[in-house]
């Protein structure tokens, strides 16, 4: 692949991104206008796919510090020395392709 298609290629990718971009602001517009409905009225639901409201109260995170300090305390250092091993990642590094849009 020569440079002046390698700018091509990226260019249209930033154009790509940029669509996802605007597309995911308007879905997140339209799901603020629609949910005070869909919460009053119910789901709407077609062949192709369904509008519904679920209340959750989401999921609560904790560092790695914090869980590996609870497990060494309420179940010995063994047992938390065993799972800080088991869950140190030993795979190959990801190769990711980050895309930046500026007028966004």
């Amino acid at each position: 692949m020569d440079e002046q298609l390698l700018q091509e290629r990226a260019k249209e990718l930033i154009d790509i991104k940029r669509q996802i971009k605007k597309l995911l602001i308007k879905e997140k517009e339209m799901k603020g206008e629609l949910l005070p409905l869909i919460k009053e009225y119910g789901a709407v639901n077609f062949d192709y796919g369904r509008v519904y409201y679920v209340a959750s109260k989401g999921a609560e995170t904790f560092s790695r510090k914090v869980v590996l300090q609870y497990l060494k305390e309420a179940y010995g250092e063994a047992l938390a020395d065993q799972v800080d091993r088991d869950c140190t990642k030993h795979n190959e590094s990801k190769e990711i392709l980050y895309i930046t849009v500026n007028d966004l």
